[in-house]
Formats: C-alpha cells, structure tokens, sequence
C-alpha cells in the first residue's frame, strides 16, 4: 500500500500525521514551526523519511475567511509540487479537525487554561493530532 502524509496547515504550526505502509496505524508527528527559517528543510526531511504516496492536505472549505486561507494552503501544496513533482497531493476537507483536537486535547489534560509554555506545547499537539483526524477521515471515507 504505502504510508500517507497528512498536513493540518497553520500559519504558525504545520501539524504532521503518518500512517504506518498498511494504512492501519496513524502516528502524530511532531509539529514544525511554519515560519522558521529551516521549516522547508525539516518538511523535506519528514518527507524523504517517511517517503509517503500521498499527501493529504487539510482544507477548511466552511471557513469564514476562506480566501486567504485557502490561497495559503493552495501556495503551501503548489511549492510542494514544485520541489517533489513526483508526489500526489489530495487537498481534503477538515472543517473542526482543530477543534475537535482541541477538545480531546484539553479531555486529556484535564486543563482548559494553561501556562505560556504549555499553551505553545498545546497548539504543536493540537495540529499533529488535528492531521491525525485528517488521516482518519481520509481513510475512512475509502472504506
């Protein structure tokens, strides 16, 4: 089968999910900073790791700012295209994934409000496990 790559895209974290080469298992991955100077490269390292078929790029089409950013997501996936033509990319639908990885963020911890440290810890967890619910939702609607 092959292993999927799901990207929960932020304008500050990009969130990062794995499924194991039988798509049965999903592993969040750590969140990379989108603006940091070497976020291309760490994002080009996770790829050439993991070496996905696919990628499958969250998209929050009922958004209310959905023109800027979905022309974010959409530049985002187009300078992927333009340095690994090789690999397919599906832009799929994730309204509330971040919310919902909120809640069971917060369901976890059992804390709503949080320290400075822990609410930048709670946002890198909140994307990762946000691409985990876009992975989830992507293989099961091939079911």
């Amino acid at each position: 089968m092959g292993r999927l790559l799901a990207v929960d895209f932020g304008r500050k974290y990009i969130g990062l999910a794995v499924t194991s080469e039988d798509q049965i298992a999903i592993t969040n991955l750590e969140s990379l900073e989108f603006h940091k100077t070497n976020f291309w490269e760490n994002f080009f390292s996770v790829i050439k790791e993991y070496k996905p078929l696919q990628l499958i790029i969250g998209m929050p089409y009922s958004t209310g700012e959905k023109s800027n950013i979905l022309k974010e997501i959409k530049n985002f996936g187009r300078h992927i295209e333009k340095n690994i033509p090789n690999i397919s990319i599906v832009y799929w639908d994730e309204n509330f994934t971040s919310i919902e990885a909120e809640n069971i963020f917060i369901e976890k911890s059992g804390k709503s409000k949080t320290s400075r440290k822990k609410q930048k810890e709670k946002k890198e967890k909140t994307h990762s496990m946000a691409a985990h619910l876009i992975l989830k939702s992507y293989i099961g609607s091939s079911e």
